[in-house]
């Protein structure tokens, strides 16, 4: 049975009923004997006489069975046993005589019988909240002041928007509290254990779905009438940023509340009203290599009447599964292509650029190809010739180039990107380069005639 209701139900007549009682010093079983004559009508009525109607137990007995004939939801908990959130007073009424077989027991909110100089307060909020995002839902922590500005009851009903989701409601001598979904609100409805109180502070923690995180964040406190400017702060994850309109002044001093939910992660704490919204966009990333190569290896041949054939052996550091694209020269033919061990076919994309697929989860794959380009014939005195090598958008941690002039030729001076390796083997010339990307190795060769 909801709080705010009267509802009547008969059951079956008995010779004793009980009534559970709570007060101060705890819970106490009232158990008046029922004396019915021959003929007579017995209407006991349970009213409450305390004006908040705390929850309340009642059982008939015809022993030994008993009955459990009202009660009350303690917000959304059922009672667990008897004698839990009873009611505080009690009193029956035995009117008229005459036939009848069954009982009438009575439950629900009343006007006050023992307190009459009782009358509703009206509150005025103060609060402040934070707000965080977790698992798909914006959750927002409050701390409400409530100010009794006139009235002495221990009533008070807030409202929140009809999509939040109320977790936790706490505060000192708070005895009950209900949330009620209404079409375009929820109603909070609290009761205290004493009246009379001009201030009481309340915490309350309720969520609301944001299943888009990167959007505006909307700010949901629990209000008394219009909306009250409050102090705000958000939790904001990695890789977001909030902006805080001009409009919404940063807060002049922090309570010991509010300081003790900063973070690491945290915006600037603010003044704003309920149900303003403060925009989260996200931040931009650095876009992480998925790939490097580990050292690159080319063998070139150049023949005397122009041309020039490649050997290249690459060895690829691949996280996942990606691509790599090569740009060569725009009259590149590919002879032969191998990665992983495996033939593969490159993506042809144009002006002398493919693309190769790398596998998944092989650590460091090599990759081999074998490649002729179209140069101009030799000179057999003396000349000069400009020689690359594909291009990648990939880090090449270091590249050695092998380079074989064709016979009766020298080289008297180079130029270009590479620079002369002292580290490798014999026969033919050496180039290095280190370090680079989205660039190609260039070297430009000065050759001559051997003098015997």
């Amino acid at each position: 049975m909801k709080s705010g209701t009267t509802t009547t139900q008969a059951l079956p007549f008995a010779r004793e009923w009980r009534v559970l009682q709570r007060n101060g010093q705890g819970t106490k079983t009232i158990s008046p004997k029922i004396n019915q004559k021959p003929g007579a009508s017995l209407v006991p009525k349970l009213r409450f006489g305390n004006a908040l109607a705390r929850e309340t137990l009642v059982s008939l007995s015809e022993s030994p069975k008993r009955n459990r004939v009202s009660g009350t939801r303690h917000s959304q908990t059922e009672f667990g046993n008897e004698g839990e959130n009873a009611a505080s007073t009690w009193e029956r009424d035995c009117p008229g005589s005459g036939t009848a077989s069954e009982v009438s027991l009575q439950a629900g909110r009343q006007p006050s019988c023992g307190n009459k100089g009782v009358t509703k307060c009206n509150w005025v909020t103060k609060g402040e909240g934070k707000s965080l995002f977790w698992d798909g839902r914006l959750n927002y922590h409050h701390r409400v002041v409530l100010l009794c500005t006139s009235g002495n009851d221990s009533a008070a009903t807030l409202t929140l928007p009809a999509d939040c989701i109320v977790l936790r409601v706490g505060g000192e001598e708070l005895d009950r509290w209900e949330a009620t979904a209404a079409p375009d609100h929820i109603a909070l409805q609290l009761d205290w254990k004493k009246p009379g109180v001009r201030q009481r502070i309340l915490f309350v923690d309720v969520a609301r779905s944001q299943p888009n995180i990167t959007s505006n964040w909307p700010l949901i406190s629990p209000q008394v009438g219009p909306a009250q400017p409050e102090v705000w702060q958000l939790t904001i994850p990695a890789g977001l940023r909030s902006t805080v309109p001009a409009e919404h002044p940063l807060a002049a001093s922090l309570s010991t509340w509010m300081q003790g939910k900063l973070g690491e992660n945290d915006a600037p704490v603010f003044q704003a009203l309920a149900g303003a919204t403060i925009p989260v966009i996200p931040l931009k990333t650095v876009a992480l290599a998925e790939a490097r190569i580990e050292s690159a290896k080319f063998s070139s041949e150049l023949a005397a009447g122009g041309g020039m054939l490649t050997d290249a052996s690459l060895e690829i550091a691949a996280t996942e599964k990606t691509t790599v694209d090569l740009q060569f020269e725009k009259d590149t033919r590919i002879i032969s292509c191998r990665v992983a061990g495996e033939r593969q076919n490159p993506v042809d994309l144009g002006e002398g650029r493919i693309q190769l697929s790398l596998p998944a989860n092989k650590g460091r794959i090599a990759v081999e190809l074998t490649f002729s380009q179209q140069l101009p014939a030799f000179d057999p005195a003396s000349g000069q010739v400009r020689l690359t090598m594909p291009q990648t958008p990939l880090l090449t941690k270091v590249a050695s180039w092998a380079i074989r002039l064709p016979d009766g030729l020298s080289l008297s001076a180079f130029d270009g990107s590479v620079a002369a390796d002292a580290t490798g083997g014999t026969g033919g010339l050496r180039f290095r380069q280190e370090l680079y990307r989205d660039t190609a190795p260039l070297a430009v060769l000065f050759y001559q005639k051997k003098i015997k």
